[in-house]
């Protein structure tokens, strides 16, 4: 397997992990990124930088495998319930831009012919409860600091297990780890 760029796309904030799974785990993580823009910045402005950034983040990767596969999920929309993300048609369609946006940048800045979208992590369900979305983010970011050691961010935590997922193990580790934290 070649090394994969994995990518938690978002308006407002797009992570970004190259990761190399067939690598003894403290080495699997080769570089992380976060993209941030601001709400209050016009929309054809917040595409253009995050377009530029990813580009950026692609120049220093010019020896990817030329068969190599970026990954990204198509769509953080489903939640079950009353745990359901508020999103309206301008976030959908921000979220959609900024996809577009970042599969360009990639096809146009490396040698990469295939892109894959990949479903987003699953919902968890601990003691039969479905987990919300902020408690996700945050056994996404503990998974990664117990896996790797790193304190980083959710969006790049997250894009970081798009491309090595997290075990049942991890995460009901995680859980405890963040609960125990917690009391």
């Amino acid at each position: 397997m070649s090394k994969l760029l994995c990518i938690d796309p978002g308006l407002a904030t797009t992570g970004l992990a190259l990761v190399d799974p067939d690598q003894p785990i403290a080495s699997q993580v080769l570089e992380t990124a976060r993209i941030m823009t601001k709400p209050e910045t016009p929309l054809q402005c917040r595409l253009r930088e995050i377009g530029e950034s990813v580009e950026s983040f692609c120049r220093q990767w010019t020896n990817l495998d030329p068969g190599g596969l970026v990954e990204i999920p198509p769509a953080k929309l489903s939640h079950p319930g009353r745990f359901a993300r508020v999103l309206n048609a301008e976030s959908i369609q921000g979220l959609t831009l900024a996809t577009g946006v970042i599969v360009y940048a990639i096809l146009r800045n490396l040698e990469i012919t295939r892109v894959r979208l990949v479903p987003p992590v699953g919902n968890y369900k601990i003691g039969g409860r479905a987990v919300t979305r902020e408690w996700k983010k945050r056994i996404a970011r503990k998974i990664v600091e117990m896996r790797y050691g790193l304190k980083i961010g959710e969006h790049e935590s997250e894009a970081i297990l798009l491309g090595i997922p997290a075990t049942t193990t991890e995460i009901a580790r995680a859980w405890n780890a963040l609960k125990q934290k917690e009391d």
